[in-house]
């Protein structure tokens, strides 16, 4: 009985998609053609966003100086009753009137953005390393000005009730499955917050709004892909630990109820949404040993984009920091690469 379950499971995932990239790459459709229809379909998986938006209210706190650079807490408004806290973080050495390139950095699973602005969860200064590598006070360290929000289900954004001992612990299950109840998702909500903090770049002096990238892990880099593809304001992108394909990844291994959009296997597969991203810079951190996104997909996945970034004649805009280990951060490449992609915009 179990074998006929996974064959039928199989059977389930296995499906061909509507929209994949190679119409455009055999050139049945035009490239753009391809891009608009693929755009719209991805928008239809998101689910319902709202249609009146608050002003941002940006509210900038003090700083506070550390190595290089100052932190501030800030907080936004992204949606009618959603008010997002997070981090600001100015590299230090500005001069007046200067503006520099900037990223917005999404977190990944655990306790929160604090886990990558170098905070442990009780607010104090880093302890021990974690897997997400404090990779956004890294790249203010490369130059860059970062905001770094709150994503919708973890640490100050977790419903009262899933406040617990354990600071790791999300309100992604409830919030989740609620949010397909009335028409959204949870990948919804949060690309709706980092396209708003990418907004409120525009109310920072010091940040060039023209030259914007975004840099995710995880949770953070999903959040990363869709907000790359559907936002034509970021300029190059770091997906990190994510990029991989559906079937072998969220599919195929036990994901978090966060990861999962309505009917989203019909249309498309993960390296035809990162394809949406193409010609703008690219690049991807992948584990040899990440058990949740299995590298012969992340390999499979490549193979698909690179054909995309040769067809439109920009395959040095791509590239792939394989390394070895587990499902973290890498570094090798990525803030370098966001360094002198968005420099030379």
């Amino acid at each position: 009985m179990t074998k006929g379950v996974d064959s039928f499971y199989q059977q389930l995932i296995s499906v061909s998609q509507s929209l994949p990239v190679a119409k455009a790459l055999s050139g049945e459709w035009p490239f753009e053609v391809w891009r608009e229809r693929l755009t719209g379909k991805v928008y239809e998986a998101l689910g319902a966003l709202p249609g009146n938006l608050p002003p941002l209210d940006l509210q900038i706190g003090s700083g506070q100086k550390l190595e290089g650079l100052t932190r501030y807490n800030v907080s936004y408004n992204s949606e009618p009753g959603l008010t997002v806290p997070g981090y600001l973080l100015i590299p230090e050495g500005i001069k007046p009137g200067e503006k520099l390139p900037a990223v917005v950095a999404l977190n990944g699973h655990g306790y929160g953005v604090r886990a990558i602005v170098g905070l442990e969860s009780d607010d104090s200064e880093r302890r021990t390393p974690e897997y997400q590598a404090d990779f956004a006070l890294a790249l203010c360290r490369h130059g860059l000005v970062v905001i770094a929000p709150e994503l919708f289900g973890f640490g100050d954004l977790r419903l009262s009730s899933e406040y617990d001992d354990d600071p790791g612990h999300s309100s992604c299950d409830r919030l989740s499955s609620a949010l397909w109840m009335v028409g959204r998702s949870m990948g919804g909500v949060r690309v709706l917050q980092a396209m708003r903090a990418l907004s409120c770049l525009e109310s920072v002096p010091a940040a060039d709004t023209a030259r914007v990238g975004a840099m995710g892990i995880s949770g953070g880099g999903l959040v990363t892909t869709f907000f790359a593809a559907l936002d034509p304001r970021v300029k190059a992108a770091v997906v990190s630990g994510y990029a991989c394909t559906f079937e072998a990844s969220i599919l195929g291994v036990h994901h978090c109820v966060d990861n999962y959009f309505y009917g989203l296997q019909n249309v498309a597969e993960m390296y035809d949404i990162l394809s949406l991203i193409a010609p703008r810079p690219m690049l991807w951190e992948a584990g040899t040993q990440d058990p949740i996104f299995p590298i012969h997909a992340v390999r499979e996945a490549e193979a698909t984009v690179r054909q995309v970034y040769a067809h439109l004649r920009k395959p040095d805009l791509f590239d792939v920091d394989i390394f070895e280990g587990e499902h973290r951060i890498s570094g090798a490449k990525s803030y370098s690469f966001l360094k002198e992609s968005l420099s030379a915009l």
